[in-house]
C-alpha cells in the first residue's frame, strides 16, 4: 500500500465495515485484499462498497506518501533513455494517477492499469493487468520487464511470460521473493539505475 498508511490499518479499517461476521483469518489479517476477496464471497454489493472503502483509504494514504527512493529516478531515466513505463498495480488506479500526478511523473507514464470496478476479479496474480499494459503498449512480454514487490507480483508477470524483478524491500521478502525465481531481486530501486 502506500506509505502515508499501513496494509494492517487499512485492512482493519475495512474489516470494520464490513457487514455480518467475519472470520478471523479476515479479522486479523493485515492484507486489506483479504478483506476485499472476502467481500466478494458476500455478493456483489458488498466488495463493490468495500473497494469503494478501499480506494478511499488509498487516496488518504496518497496524500502523506513517498516515493520509494530510487523510484521515481528511475523512470525518468528510463524515459529519457527512451524506454516506455506503464504501472500495473493491484492499488486503485485512481489512486497510483494521484500519486503520479503528486510527484510531478505523471508525464513519464504511458498508462495505469490498476484495480477498478472492472478489474476486481482479475488483480495479480492474475496475469489480466500485465496482458493489458503489454497490448496497449504494442510491444510484446519478451520486449518487457516487470518490478514488483510480492509474490502475487512474481507469479503474474511468470504467467504472462514477462521478465521480473523482485524487489525485496524487506529482509524477509528477499527467501521469499527468491523462492518463485524472478530473473533478478533487488533491496533498492536505486538498483534499477545500472539496468543498460
Amino acid at each position: 500500500m502506500f506509505s502515508g498508511i499501513s496494509n494492517r490499518d487499512a485492512s482493519q479499517r475495512l474489516s470494520a465495515d464490513l457487514a455480518g461476521r467475519i472470520p478471523d483469518y479476515v479479522e486479523t489479517s493485515s492484507d486489506p485484499f483479504d478483506v476485499l476477496r472476502f467481500a466478494a464471497t458476500i455478493g456483489p454489493r458488498e466488495v463493490e462498497r468495500i473497494e469503494r472503502r478501499f480506494r478511499e483509504i488509498e487516496l488518504e494514504a496518497v496524500g502523506s506518501a513517498r516515493p520509494t527512493v530510487g523510484a521515481a529516478e528511475a523512470i525518468v531515466r528510463f524515459v529519457r533513455d527512451g524506454r516506455r513505463v506503464a504501472i500495473v498495480s493491484n492499488n486503485s488506479s485512481v489512486a497510483v494517477q494521484r500519486f503520479m500526478t503528486q510527484h510531478d511523473l505523471q508525464h513519464a507514464i504511458d498508462g495505469v492499469y490498476g484495480r477498478d470496478s472492472a478489474t476486481l476479479h482479475c488483480l495479480k496474480p492474475d496475469p489480466y493487468l500485465l496482458n493489458r499494459a503489454v497490448e496497449d503498449l504494442g510491444t510484446t512480454p519478451e520486449d518487457c520487464v516487470f518490478v514488483g514487490d510480492s509474490v502475487s507480483d512474481v507469479i503474474a508477470a511468470h504467467t504472462a511470460r514477462i521478465s521480473c524483478i523482485a524487489f525485496a524491500n524487506r529482509p524477509e521478502k528477499i527467501a521469499t521473493l527468491g523462492a518463485h525465481s524472478p530473473a533478478a531481486t533487488i533491496t533498492s530501486m536505486m538498483h534499477l539505475l545500472s539496468v543498460q
